[in-house]
């Protein structure tokens, strides 16, 4: 694989991840008031997220070992974008907090095997300053939610917000 190329598609998946991160904080008002939750119900959905990077990074590691690294990324990668995006489709709580659940598995796969891989496939001689440059697509994601939210919460609402994601999720896919 060349090195620009997973280092972008990388990156990109990140800025993802950074959005799918921040667009649940950006949609809970609008979903609590459309499901009528509560607030513990609706930061609990946050809650769900974690849990499921929490067993995601510990068993992307196992599986990379197991089946390559390059395919747990891009499995990685397909789950997160698929997820983020169905919670746009989803009608009760408990539909987005398994949404939510399955995407945490697929945020930190990407984060700790799809960073080992631009890693290992950039020189030595740049690998920090690449390194450095891919964390900064979460940041990246979190500014681009924002943007998105500023532009769809008000007039359409919680759902294209999360639907929009697939986006530059299926770009990552393809690079």
């Amino acid at each position: 694989l060349d090195a620009r190329r997973v280092a972008l598609g990388v990156f990109v998946a990140l800025v993802v991840d950074g959005m799918d991160l921040q667009m649940l904080s950006l949609a809970l008002p609008s979903l609590q008031r459309e499901l009528g939750l509560g607030k513990v119900e609706a930061g609990a959905l946050a809650t769900w997220t974690f849990a499921g990077m929490g067993l995601g990074g510990t068993l992307a590691g196992w599986l990379a070992d197991r089946i390559g690294r390059a395919r747990v990324t891009r499995h990685s990668v397909l789950l997160f974008t698929l997820t983020t995006g169905l919670v746009g489709l989803c009608q009760t709580y408990w539909q987005i907090a398994a949404m939510r659940f399955v995407s945490g598995f697929g945020i930190a796969a990407l984060w700790s095997i799809g960073t080992l891989m631009a890693n290992e496939h950039v020189p030595g001689r740049i690998r920090t300053t690449v390194l450095g440059a891919l964390q900064a697509g979460w940041s990246l994601g979190y500014v681009v939610a924002a943007l998105a939210a500023a532009a769809l919460l008000t007039t359409y609402g919680w759902r294209p917000l999360f639907l929009c994601a697939v986006v530059p999720g299926l770009i990552a896919l393809w690079l």
